[in-house]
Order: C-alpha cells, then structure tokens, then sequence
C-alpha cells in the first residue's frame, strides 16, 4: 500500500521523488520493504537451520552441508538489498543529496535479487 500511496503523490505535476511528502513516503515504504526483507530472510534461515540440526542428529554432521550452503544463500542475497536499502535511508533521512546514489543502488540490488532468485529457483529444480 505505502508502494503505491508513493507513485501517486510522487507522480504529481509539481512533485519530487527525493523532496517533501513524496520523499517522506518513499522513506516509509523502503524502511518497511528492508524491515520485512530482513525479517522473513531471518525466518527462513532459522528454519533451514532448524532443519539442518534435526539432520544432524539423524545421520551426523556430514550431511548438514547443503543445509548451511542453503542458509548462506539466503543470506547473500538479502544482504546487497538491505545494505543500500539502510544507506538510502539513512541519507535520505538526514537529507543528503548522495541518497539519490543510493536509491539507484537499492534497485539495481533488487532487480539482481530477483533475478538471481530466478536462476537460483530454476537450478533447485
């Protein structure tokens, strides 16, 4: 909702992406997007090591391998999205104007991200 509450106010003719409430809006929706990112990424790799001890515990430590190559994963590809996602908000935040910089950043790591989540899902399979 916040996503599309910011390409409205954002898309008025006298608005600005990186100024006044379009900005504000924008601050809000990215903060929640990391905030959600981080947390189901936590989540998953919680489980997935969750998994990788209840295997342990079956057939012994040589088999957890894949389960911690899966965890790592995860967290490689959450990590380039949250870092320039918490840069651009962070200078945004206190109005720097290399949060523009950062925002490009923040995209590019999220169309990789789902790119490479693509790739990924397609080798898994």
């Amino acid at each position: 909702m916040l996503g599309v509450v910011t390409v409205v106010v954002s898309g008025e003719a006298s608005a600005n992406f990186f100024a006044g409430l379009a900005s504000e809006m924008a601050l809000a929706y990215v903060s929640c997007s990391i905030g959600i990112n981080i947390m189901c990424s936590a989540l998953v790799c919680a489980r997935i090591l969750w998994a990788s001890r209840q295997v342990k515990k079956t057939l012994g430590p040589e088999a957890t391998h894949s389960y911690i190559n899966a965890a790592s994963v995860v967290v490689e590809c959450m990590l380039p999205l949250a870092v320039t996602g918490l840069a651009y908000v962070i200078t945004n935040g206190i109005g720097h104007p290399t949060s523009i910089l950062f925002f490009s950043f923040y995209e590019m790591s999220a169309v990789c991200d789902f790119s490479a989540f693509g790739v990924l899902s397609f080798e898994l399979v």
